[in-house]
């Protein structure tokens, strides 16, 4: 199917993983064509796969062949992300990509309203009938839980501090950014959470059937 949109094709790293995947399959389902780069080189359906790693400068090209927008996610587990970024950002920039969508850890909601940890928990716990909260971590205590995950102290310290920033409400704003992508209009948390956990509920009833 011809694309409907005005840019040729969308690079979407990190295609296997949470966000990556799902915006490449909603994107392929609008018409875009998408290229889906992860390490493995498969994407969902409709999208064209390739093999992308970050520390891999061969694996480059072949990502950004024909793509002038990309929507990228960081390198995990890595204290200094931008060594491996900026190079990267020059190839797709000499390469023809004139619009980038970067996934961060203070990424805005980009649905019609803000919401705070606990309001997240409280539609949870109303669409899935099972009890979520939230517990706010002392800042100390959070940065020690990251170092004995392995990361240094500067790249520790720079995460608590960016947490404790989100949560005085710096980020308490929302953005456009899901429209523009995609050309539809998103949806809010709650609706997002009521189809899931509506889904699950008769994925379970389905199979309690099936084994009845």
């Amino acid at each position: 199917m011809p694309s409907r949109h005005p840019y040729t094709r969308v690079l979407v790293t990190g295609a296997s993983g949470n966000t990556g995947s799902r915006l490449a399959s909603r994107l392929a389902a609008r018409g875009v064509a998408v290229t889906a780069a992860n390490r493995a080189g498969i994407g969902p359906a409709g999208t064209t796969g390739t093999r992308f790693d970050w520390y891999d400068a061969g694996t480059h090209p072949g990502a950004l062949f024909g793509a002038d927008r990309m929507y990228l996610v960081p390198p995990s587990r890595d204290a200094d992300p931008q060594a491996a970024m900026l190079p990267f950002l020059g190839r797709a920039r000499a390469a023809g990509v004139r619009r980038v969508v970067l996934l961060s850890s203070s990424v805005v909601p980009a649905g019609p309203e803000t919401l705070s940890y606990g309001d997240v928990a409280a539609i949870l716990t109303e669409a899935s009938g099972r009890t979520i909260i939230h517990v706010d971590v002392d800042p100390v205590e959070l940065r020690v839980a990251y170092e004995a995950a392995g990361l240094p102290l500067t790249a520790a310290q720079f995460l608590v501090d960016l947490d404790t920033a989100i949560a005085s409400g710096i980020e308490n704003r929302t953005t456009d950014t899901v429209e523009r992508m995609t050309g539809v209009a998103p949806r809010s948390f709650r609706e997002f959470a009521v189809a899931e956990f509506g889904t699950r509920a008769v994925r379970s009833d389905g199979d309690r059937q099936g084994t009845g």
